[in-house]
């Protein structure tokens, strides 16, 4: 089952984020309009909001587990409107309605046709790689799918000495717990290191291992039982 429309997708070009409800924005996002008029590339720049776990737990419209097993790269109808649609196969729905068994997210920048657009600060997920993904909405086709971008991607990695598998931040340190925080109360105005806060990525003992997916999960499903109603 695939993201939206793509001929939709195509046409509209990426949103920046749902400027409509200014209450729920979670980044700030700068475009670089100089494109590169004699090369081949062109780049965006771009200032992401930090953002707590539990914030993102409760805006985003769909947080599951998956795996990426398949990548495609397109241009929408700009010139330079090039993003790359990556295909998860869904392992487990945490939030959300997604009855499908994959789901594919768009992403801005690529290679095509010899043309590479970049955008800065945005790490797409690679083939194979599993984790956690917190997406922002399925109708809309945005810079980054991920709420908070790389703060809505957490790893899941197997450790070569005990075989666990563990929960990492996107540039692979370990989570040993979560602290939870008002959801959308108290929205940060810092700008993100790449981690969301309320996750604690130190152990609380010597011999603490970061959490397993399945205890990670279970924190979440209590989160939200708490959020409702």
């Amino acid at each position: 089952m695939l993201f939206g429309d793509r001929k939709n997708r195509a046409t509209e070009g990426p949103h920046l984020s749902p400027g409509e409800a200014p209450r729920h924005r979670w980044r700030l996002m700068l475009l670089c309009a100089a494109l590169m008029q004699f090369g081949l590339s062109a780049a965006m720049a771009s200032t992401v909001r930090a953002v707590s776990l539990d914030e993102m737990l409760a805006a985003a419209e769909l947080v599951f587990e998956g795996r990426v097993i398949a990548e495609r790269t397109h241009r929408g109808i700009h010139k330079h409107d090039i993003y790359t649609e990556v295909t998860f196969e869904v392992i487990d729905v945490i939030k959300g309605r997604y009855p499908g068994e994959v789901i594919v997210l768009p992403f801005s920048g690529g290679t095509l046709g010899g043309e590479t657009v970049m955008v800065t600060d945005l790490n797409r997920p690679s083939l194979g790689q599993r984790g956690i993904y917190f997406v922002e909405s399925l109708h809309r086709r945005q810079v980054h799918p991920f709420y908070g971008w790389d703060q809505g991607l957490l790893l899941i990695e197997r450790d070569l000495q005990s075989g666990e598998e563990q929960l990492k931040t996107h540039d692979r340190q370990g989570i040993y717990g979560v602290t939870v925080q008002q959801a959308l109360e108290n929205e940060s105005t810092g700008l993100s290191s790449g981690t969301a806060m309320g996750l604690r990525l130190r152990p609380g003992a010597e011999d603490e291992r970061p959490m397993t997916p399945e205890r990670f999960k279970a924190t979440l499903r209590n989160i939200l039982h708490g959020m409702d109603p």
